[in-house]
């Protein structure tokens, strides 16, 4: 295999990153999963070729990823150095100042709560036993419409805040809700919570080099994760389609491998990018400029273009006879919209943003970390393959909701208080 130059220089960034991000005493943060998110959804560059699949020749990578992806590399690489060289404040252990808070946290929990079990239920009264058996994920997924990404997004955090700020039996609440998910088949939300939770122990852990501290477990936990997630797809719609006993088929017809395979969509996501560049596909750029109106609580489409506009646009001119809709590529995106110079644009928002949620998990309350947490794991680990809208959607259904179980909360917790000073003061 002949390695082109823009692959090496690819190779030695990806390398030189890594080896910061996992050699060097740090804190396990949001440039660490920015770092190891990026070089994961753009692996197949080290190899050269982008796997095809549904059909789908396989093509050698275009140059303009190896620019691109360059481009992300060193900007996350230069964010981390930055944030590492400052003068950082100490933070406390967001557990220990939530003890002093403990009425807020408890109303917040049932609050939570209560409206996971309303969006689950609205799911299941549309979908009835299909979406827990039978009905396949695409089949929930269409029928579902906005509700699909609202699930996601209220399972990811009501998880991470039962299983943070709860003793053993809030851990299998949020345990039990996440594999609800899984059976509806929902990988993000696990992975969602995974990465957010690593986020707020990593908080109040020390600075440690991974690497030298666990020279075996990291790098084995590591695979061991990402392979496990991959392995989840192919499971649970073999146990949608067919329970128990379909899975012990599955193993019987694949090896592990193969089965990884499957489910490892994060390695066919730069096909996208690729097709835009070998196909000269460009467009105005206002989907870039309309993505983040998704944040709003006001539907898209009541006033502006829909969310999937960028799929929309791409699928149909690039996949022309594809019947469901695709992942999107935020890179591919930019690309699409403004050329290299979108491509730039787009990695100096990406380390700026890095920057802006690393100082917002170590300086806020103990009330919002968990909520920044998840924001942080959508932005540095998820959106490499969604759409501007996309992200900003999911950011969408977690704020606001939490915004107004926090607000209810506040209110209930500070009138408790006040009838306390009434009757005893």
């Amino acid at each position: 295999m002949t390695i082109q130059v823009e692959q090496a220089i690819y190779i030695v960034s990806a390398g030189a990153l890594l080896s910061y991000l996992l050699y060097a005493k740090r804190k396990m943060d949001v440039f660490l999963i920015g770092g190891v998110s990026a070089i994961l959804f753009s692996l197949p560059l080290a190899v050269g070729t982008l796997p095809g699949s549904a059909g789908l020749p396989d093509r050698v990578v275009q140059p303009t990823l190896y620019i691109s992806f360059v481009f992300l590399i060193l900007a996350i690489f230069v964010a981390a150095l930055c944030w590492d060289s400052s003068g950082r404040a100490t933070t406390k252990n967001s557990r220990e100042v939530a003890r002093r808070s403990f009425a807020e946290r408890r109303l917040m929990s049932g609050l939570l709560a209560l409206i996971w079990f309303f969006v689950f239920s609205i799911l299941l009264y549309k979908n009835g036993s299909g979406l827990l058996f039978g009905e396949s994920k695409r089949e929930i997924v269409d029928s579902a419409t906005w509700m699909h990404s609202a699930f996601i997004s209220i399972t990811s955090l009501v998880s991470v805040w039962w299983f943070f700020f709860s003793g053993l039996r809030g851990k299998a609440f949020a345990v039990g809700i996440l594999l609800v998910s899984l059976i509806i088949g929902h990988r993000s939300s696990i992975a969602l919570a995974g990465v957010s939770l690593m986020l707020l122990y990593g908080k109040s852990w020390p600075e440690i080099s991974l690497v030298r501290r666990f020279p075996l477990f990291a790098p084995v936990g590591l695979v061991a994760a990402i392979f496990s997630v991959a392995l989840l797809k192919p499971l649970y719609a073999s146990f949608k389609a067919g329970g128990i006993a379909s899975i012990g088929d599955l193993f019987t017809s694949y090896g592990l491998i193969q089965l990884a395979q499957k489910g490892s969509e994060f390695l066919g996501t730069q096909y996208i990018f690729n097709e835009i560049v070998l196909k000269n596909f460009t467009t105005t750029g206002g989907h870039i400029f309309r993505g983040p109106l998704s944040v709003l609580p006001i539907p898209r489409t009541l006033y502006t273009t829909p969310s999937s506009e960028f799929n929309d646009l791409f699928q149909s001119a690039l996949f022309p006879g594809r019947a469901s809709g695709m992942a999107y590529n935020s890179i591919g995106e930019f690309y699409a919209g403004a050329g290299l110079l979108g491509v730039f644009f787009f990695v100096v928002v990406m380390g700026v943003s890095l920057i802006t949620l690393a100082a917002l998990m170590q300086r806020s309350r103990w009330n919002l970390t968990p909520v920044i947490a998840v924001v942080a794991a959508l932005v540095a680990f998820y959106s490499y393959r969604n759409s501007v809208a996309v992200t900003a959607g999911f950011i969408r259904n977690i704020v606001w909701p939490y915004l107004m179980i926090w607000l209810l909360a506040k209110s209930f917790s500070g009138a408790g208080r006040s009838q306390k000073v009434d009757k005893y003061g």
